[in-house]
């Protein structure tokens, strides 16, 4: 009995570990279907999710949130799917109507993954927070100060660098 409850367990955790797996590749196939659509983008998700990670473990982040912080990071711009496509391939400067419509990709990403991440808090947050500034002069919802979690904080910055850091 002993023997076969500990196989049990152990299939378990197989299943777990594969269920896991399987979401991070759903997760995956989405950021690529972004990439696709904008190949401007590609690569700068996975490397905002990396130098997330990174600022966060070594600004002493929560070990917990960094996964978090990683999955969100990955996945702030998802919401750029739901851009038209003419007004986020323009070139030149867009008017100011045209920079809060693309600023909307925040909510509509948050939207897109929410059934995904309700239990993944703070990876939701990171999409819809990552354009926020402490000053409140940020979007979607104009925080101040300390209503912007500490843990969205190094995405707003990395991904801010990576955009101006790297070529077109």
């Amino acid at each position: 009995n002993r023997r076969y409850q500990a196989h049990l367990a152990e299939l378990v955790e197989q299943q777990a570990t594969r269920i896991e797996e399987l979401f991070f590749e759903g997760i995956q196939a989405i950021v690529h279907a972004l990439e696709a659509k904008d190949p401007y983008t590609q690569g700068h998700s996975a490397r905002v999710a990396q130098y997330a990670a990174t600022t966060a473990a070594q600004l002493g982040l929560d070990p917990d949130l960094v996964p978090l912080i990683e999955l969100g990071a990955e996945l702030h711009d998802v919401g750029k799917i739901g851009v038209d496509d003419a007004i986020l391939h323009r070139a030149g400067p867009l008017t100011s109507e045209e920079y809060l419509y693309v600023q909307q990709h925040t909510v509509i990403g948050s939207r897109i993954l929410q059934p995904l991440l309700k239990n993944a808090g703070p990876a939701l947050d990171v999409v819809r927070w990552h354009h926020e500034r402490i000053d409140g002069g940020g979007l979607p919802d104009g925080l101040i100060g300390e209503p912007i979690p500490l843990y969205d904080r190094p995405v707003a910055v990395v991904d801010a660098f990576e955009a101006l850091t790297t070529a077109p």
